[in-house]
């Protein structure tokens, strides 16, 4: 067989590197680099910058994929906190704008009334950043209890609630609550300061604390100033005595002695077992003592005056009768 001139398989180098040539040129070409160390030389030269860019490509390609693998993995975790975040929102929407907490029937104002067969109930916050939602009523033995929670106000409340309800025949409601406060009762319909005033009525008075949170609702600060308690719980009667700090001017004198009296009253309506109020005080410096006794506050009331502590429609009926 004739000697195949070295520029011949020289030329062929290019396609056997790119695999374009057939096995039986493969065959002539890497017998004769067995013979020619100069062309084997050259071959393995060409090779070389082939292998480089085989080298490129491969890595090019596994930076496209780790590029691709890394914009996946970050639409990944921005989706993931996306999501988080709406689940916080939605978490913090229902808790506060949906769901809220219990009334503070201090900020409550309402009204009720009696329609035919249904008694009404407006009810409306003075607290501007909260409206009101009604979440449960409950019936039974003619007894309503109406749950109301405060949400942070918002435009998809409305900021009071509206409520009928209905008395079937035979089937009368004596008794209607807003959370813990009566506000209708045989009937009558129970003001705010009443209802605030009944939720405080205790069994005995020698509880300093109990007979705090009832002075608090009757706000007896604020009408006769700062004063000390002593409390008489060893012998009857039991007496609750009320030393007023500031002195009283003679031209006040008639309405704080009235209104003495008229707390007075409604003290021994919410302390079960208190027989006695007492007054200590000073007008224009000379010492004086008024003692209202459940005798006095009965006979004002016509009926036992512990009946207020039974019924709050009792101790709504004392208030309309002193004008209060």
């Amino acid at each position: 067989m004739n000697k195949i001139p070295c520029e011949v398989i020289r030329d062929l180098f290019p396609s056997y590197i790119d695999e374009l040539t057939s096995k039986v040129t493969n065959d002539i070409i890497e017998e004769h680099n067995k013979n020619c160390p100069e062309c084997a030389k050259i071959l393995e030269s060409m090779k070389e910058p082939h292998i480089e860019a085989n080298i490129i490509e491969n890595e090019k390609k596994e930076i496209d994929f780790l590029k691709k693998n890394k914009k996946r993995n970050r639409t990944i975790i921005l989706g993931s906190l996306l999501a988080a975040c709406l689940l916080v929102f939605a978490i913090v929407y229902v808790r506060f704008y949906i769901m809220g907490n219990k009334a503070n029937m201090d900020n409550v104002s309402y009204k009720i009334s009696k329609e035919d067969n249904s008694i009404v109930i407006d009810a409306d916050t003075s607290d501007d950043m909260h409206e009101l939602v009604k979440t449960k009523v409950e019936e039974g033995n003619g007894t309503v209890k109406i749950y109301v929670n405060e949400v942070l106000a918002n435009p998809v409340n409305d900021h009071s609630f509206h409520l009928e309800l209905e008395q079937a025949d035979g089937d009368t409601i004596s008794y209607v609550l807003i959370n813990d406060r009566a506000i209708w009762d045989n009937g009558k319909s129970i003001s705010g300061n009443v209802s605030k005033a009944y939720s405080t009525r205790h069994m005995y008075m020698g509880n300093m604390s109990d007979n705090n949170n009832t002075a608090n609702a009757l706000h007896l600060y604020e009408i006769f100033g700062t004063y000390k308690n002593e409390l008489n719980s060893s012998n009857e009667p039991y007496g609750w005595k009320l030393i007023l700090d500031n002195d009283i001017p003679s031209n006040m004198a008639e309405v704080t002695e009235r209104n003495m009296q008229n707390y007075g009253y409604i003290i021994l309506g919410l302390v079960s077992n208190l027989d006695e109020v007492i007054f200590e005080y000073t007008i224009d410096g000379q010492a004086k003592t008024k003692t209202v006794t459940c005798k006095e506050a009965s006979d004002f009331l016509g009926q036992d005056i512990k009946n207020c502590y039974k019924e709050v429609s009792v101790l709504q009926s004392l208030y309309d009768m002193m004008g209060m």
